[in-house]
């Protein structure tokens, strides 16, 4: 009789563990799949554009976007699901060369190389003067446009039609699908040919090419300032 008692109470046991995993597995919250172009809001004040994700040197899940965007400190929510609440922290802020690493949770981001039909297949050179470089950002989308100017010993270079505006900072810039550079914003032309005239017209229609240039960083300039640093980030690699 005891010995049958006891089956039955380990039997008992067992299926109330059983259905509390079962319960907790089904009350957790899915996680946000996050990529290169996503949607990002920044200590809830301002909204950017995810550069990509991946992982340290250390394994940490980590992303970037522009520095501009973000101070050390800040909390980062997805922008597709706000209400899901923090899922990330500004680790570092580079105004300089206009970068920040964000740590992720792993609990609550899915990273993707592809998203929205963007891949990131690796990392690419500064793009030449003539070639055409793309640009996904959560304003105004993935769109493309020739590089007008370039300069191997600059870590910035310019395109033209690549159309961007408010929010778009931190966008993947790619070639051939290997991200190139992080887009900081556009140019402004102060006093062109000494007219006192200005130029700064942002990009509301991919359509319309007459729009301001857009600057970029290059991205092996962000990974070399990066790798000189023992801090979140080092050893940046896609997902």
């Amino acid at each position: 009789m005891t010995k049958r008692l006891l089956a039955v109470m380990t039997g008992i046991i067992a299926v109330i563990g059983l259905s509390g995993m079962v319960a907790a597995s089904a009350n957790a919250a899915p996680r946000i799949g996050l990529g290169g172009g996503a949607g990002i809001i920044i200590n809830n004040s301002s909204v950017c554009t995810l550069t990509a994700i991946g992982h340290d040197s250390a394994g940490r899940l980590v992303g970037l976007t522009a520095a501009h965007c973000a101070e050390t400190g800040d909390a980062v929510r997805a922008e597709k699901a706000a209400g899901s609440g923090v899922i990330g922290q500004v680790t570092s802020s580079n105004k300089y060369w206009d970068y920040a690493v964000i740590r992720f949770d792993p609990a609550k981001v899915e990273p993707q190389r592809n998203y929205r039909g963007l891949t990131l297949g690796g990392f690419g050179p500064q793009p030449a003067f003539g070639q055409n470089a793309c640009k996904a950002g959560r304003t105004t989308g993935t769109n493309c446009g020739v590089v007008w100017g370039t300069d191997p010993e600059s870590p910035t270079f310019t395109l033209n039609q690549s159309c961007s505006n408010h929010g778009d900072s931190g966008a993947p810039v790619v070639v051939d699908n290997k991200l190139v550079g992080l887009l900081n914003g556009g140019r402004i032309f102060k006093n062109i040919g000494g007219t006192g005239l200005n130029f700064d017209i942002e990009c509301n229609d991919p359509g319309n090419p007459v729009h301001v240039p857009t600057l970029s960083t290059g991205i092996n300039y962000i990974l070399k300032d990066l790798n000189g640093h023992n801090i979140v980030g080092s050893g940046f690699r896609l997902i």
